[in-house]
């Protein structure tokens, strides 16, 4: 069954095709720098969040930070989804054992 393209995709892939192709390296550069600059973005203001808390004194102490974490791995379920992450399985992907 073929993924559903996005407008934007079809967007971006004829812009791509029409680009003449000694572009293409600039483009790509371009590319990922605004893919990075976006993530930073977001990386940048969780850090900013959590400092702010840290400054106000909104913090716990390391053991009890996996007292709660610890009792939802109990069941089975969250102990497999903790497992599937850690292994680098992406959300809602099934991997059978091997």
């Amino acid at each position: 069954m073929p993924a559903k393209v996005s407008i934007y995709e079809k967007q971006l892939t004829r812009e791509i095709r029409g680009t003449p192709e000694e572009y293409l390296p600039n483009l790509l550069q371009i590319v990922r720098l605004f893919r990075e600059s976006v993530t930073l973005k977001a990386a940048r203001a969780i850090f900013r969040q959590g400092w702010n808390k840290a400054l106000a004194g909104k913090t716990r102490a390391v053991p009890g930070l996996w007292e709660g974490a610890q009792a939802q791995l109990k069941t089975p379920e969250r102990f497999e989804c903790a497992v599937r992450v850690r292994a680098g399985a992406r959300w809602g992907e099934h991997r059978s054992p091997a």
